[in-house]
C-alpha cells in the first residue's frame, strides 16, 4: 500500500482515520483536500522553527491521538517489500535520526534485501549548537552524515557498494536570507547527476515516512519506482511534531495530486 492512501480517499477527501483526527482536535474544514490543507496549515504547522523548538500542542490528548497516528501510518516501523532495488536513498536529518536510518538500512541488508548503490540525501544544514550536535566536529549535516556512513559497522558486500553524497546547497528566501535545503532540494540535486531510472528504496524514520514518500513521488520522474520505509517513532515523540508533519504531508499530497512540483512550507 502506498503511503498516500493512509490519508485520503480516491476522491482526495480525508479518509476515516484522518476525519476522526480532525474531529477530535476540533479542526473545522469542508470535505475536500484544499480545505483540509488550509485548516491544518493554520492549526498544526509551526514555521520558522526546528522541531526541538516547537510549541507544545495537545499533549493532554496523547492516549487518544497515538492510536489514530498509528492508523494513519505515522508510528510503526516498516520493512522493504521487495528483495532487490537499484538504489537505497537515505534521508538526512538530525544526528540521532541519521544513525537510526543507516542502522535500518544495514538491518534490511542483513535481512536479505539488496541494492546496487547507496545515495545519501543531505545538504548544507549547519548543525545546531544548542543540541547534542554541538559535540560533533563538523559544520554541516552533509559532513556529519558521511562520517556516520563511513564509520558504521556493516557487511563487507555493503561497504563495497558505490556511494553518492548529495550535498544540496542552501536556499535563498524571498527576504534575502538563506534557509537550509529540505527533502525536495536533495531530490532535485540528485537528479542533476542524471541517475538511470530504477527501483528506489528510500530510508526515513517515523513519523516522516509518509511525507518524504510524497515528496519523492512529486519530484522524481515516473520512471522511478518508489518505496519508503523507516524505523518506528520514538515513544516520547512530541504530539506537536506529529501534527506539524501531518500538515506538511497533506500540503505535499495536494501538490502531488495536482501534478505539481512543490514543497511543503
Amino acid at each position: 500500500m502506498a503511503y498516500y492512501t493512509y490519508l485520503l480517499n480516491e476522491d482526495s477527501s480525508p479518509n476515516a482515520a484522518l476525519t476522526n483526527l480532525l474531529s477530535l482536535l476540533q479542526v473545522s474544514y469542508e470535505n475536500n483536500l484544499e480545505s483540509v490543507v488550509k485548516a491544518t496549515q493554520k492549526s498544526w504547522l509551526q514555521t520558522g522553527k526546528e522541531r526541538w523548538e516547537f510549541e507544545a500542542k495537545d499533549e493532554d490528548k496523547r492516549e487518544f491521538l497515538l492510536p489514530i497516528f498509528r492508523q494513519i501510518g505515522l508510528v510503526d516501523g516498516t520493512h522493504a517489500r521487495a528483495a532487490e532495488y537499484d538504489y537505497a536513498l537515505v534521508h538526512g536529518g538530525f544526528y540521532s535520526r541519521v544513525q537510526k536510518r543507516i542502522c535500518h538500512l544495514v538491518e534490511e541488508n542483513r535481512r536479505g534485501v539488496r541494492f546496487k548503490q547507496i545515495v545519501l540525501l543531505t545538504g548544507q544544514r549547519y548543525l545546531d549548537t544548542n543540541t547534542e550536535e554541538s559535540i560533533l566536529p563538523f559544520n554541516t549535516e552533509a559532513e556529519m552524515m558521511l562520517f556516520v556512513w563511513e564509520n558504521y559497522a556493516m557487511p563487507d558486500e555493503m561497504r563495497r557498494l558505490p556511494v553518492t553524497l548529495v550535498d544540496a546547497p542552501r536556499q535563498e528566501k524571498p527576504d534575502g536570507s538563506w534557509g537550509r535545503p529540505g527533502t525536495k532540494e536533495t531530490f532535485i540535486e540528485w537528479m542533476k547527476t542524471s541517475p538511470k531510472a530504477g527501483r528506489c528504496l528510500c530510508i526515513s524514520s517515523q513519523p516522516f515516512c509518509g511525507y518524504q514518500d510524497s515528496v519523492a513521488r512529486t519530484c522524481l520522474p515516473s520512471t522511478f519506482t518508489i518505496e519508503t520505509i523507516g524505523t518506528e517513532a520514538d515513544p516520547e515523540m512530541d504530539i506537536s511534531i506529529y501534527l506539524d508533519n501531518l500538515a506538511r504531508w497533506l500540503y505535499q499530497e495536494r501538490i502531488r495530486r495536482e501534478g505539481g512540483n512543490g514543497i511543503s512550507p
